[in-house]
């Protein structure tokens, strides 16, 4: 009787591979086909680690160049460049944003994103993100491309201010004019996981008009679910960082994401029985 590979039947279930694959030779077969999926996955990523070092170089210091590798909770960095306009490291996390594209699986339909609005330390920035995917079209990273237009603007601003003498148009109908449609911010570029989690409890304690140690089982609900749906439960230490800011403990955390859970379960049941 031939037996079910134990590293197809796991690799089954995160895509890697599309059906059990009944070996005699129990594992040798089939982690030859995963280690050849893996290996062409990173020779992938080595290709854009290079290109984010000539982007770097060929657009110069105002624009940060970002790498990052998709592969669930070991999710990182894997380069990072003219990294002094966010702050970021490696070990930063994944923004916001990211987080977002991957649980909607906005990749699915889009290649790209450009010229979105980031912010990072208070200063706005010009995003753009590529989705890579290997040739089963899964996503397995993200090259970011952060624009800090501080500059650009001051000379504007100046060349603006000597342009209005020049042709007598008084300086607050430009400031105006500029000023009129500022866009909002769609990605935080965060140093850590604790402040992805901030982002979004602050945001919350200022709808609720409330402080941490006032908010009610249904306020952390809602906020447990905010996060949720963010996907920021993909993050190592999320749970445990989440715990800490909402002053409760992690089984805390973990019943309020089964109630959760449980309630949409519900929803489907009705649906399905209607």
């Amino acid at each position: 009787m031939r037996k079910i590979c134990k590293i197809a039947f796991i690799f089954k279930q995160t895509l890697l591979l599309q059906k059990n694959y009944h070996c005699d030779n129990i594992c040798l077969r089939c982690e030859n086909i995963i280690m050849s999926k893996i290996i062409a996955d990173e020779q992938i990523l080595e290709q854009y680690r290079r290109m984010s070092c000539f982007l770097a170089g060929a657009l110069g210091e105002d624009y940060e160049i970002v790498l990052h590798e998709i592969k669930g909770d070991e999710s990182r960095i894997v380069e990072i460049l003219n990294s002094h306009i966010s702050g970021r490291t490696k070990d930063s996390p994944l923004t916001d944003l990211a987080l977002k594209v991957i649980k909607n699986r906005e990749y699915e339909k889009n290649d790209y994103r450009i010229n979105y609005t980031g912010v990072s330390n208070g200063k706005k920035l010009i995003s753009s993100t590529f989705f890579i995917k290997n040739s089963r079209d899964e996503l397995i990273g993200m090259l970011c491309i952060n624009y800090d237009p501080t500059k650009a603007c001051e000379f504007i601003k100046d060349y603006s201010i000597r342009l209005s003498h020049i042709l007598r148009v008084p300086t607050s109908m430009w400031q105006s004019a500029n000023t009129a449609a500022q866009p909002e911010a769609i990605e935080n570029l965060s140093h850590s996981v604790s402040d992805v989690i901030k982002i979004t409890i602050d945001s919350a304690l200022k709808r609720f008009s409330s402080t941490i140690d006032r908010l009610t089982f249904e306020e952390k609900l809602l906020i447990i679910q905010e996060l949720e749906e963010h996907n920021i439960f993909i993050l190592k230490g999320a749970v445990a960082e989440t715990a800490a800011q909402l002053h409760t403990s992690i089984a805390s955390v973990y019943r309020y994401l089964n109630k959760i859970k449980e309630g949409r379960e519900e929803n489907f049941e009705t649906i399905t029985d209607n």
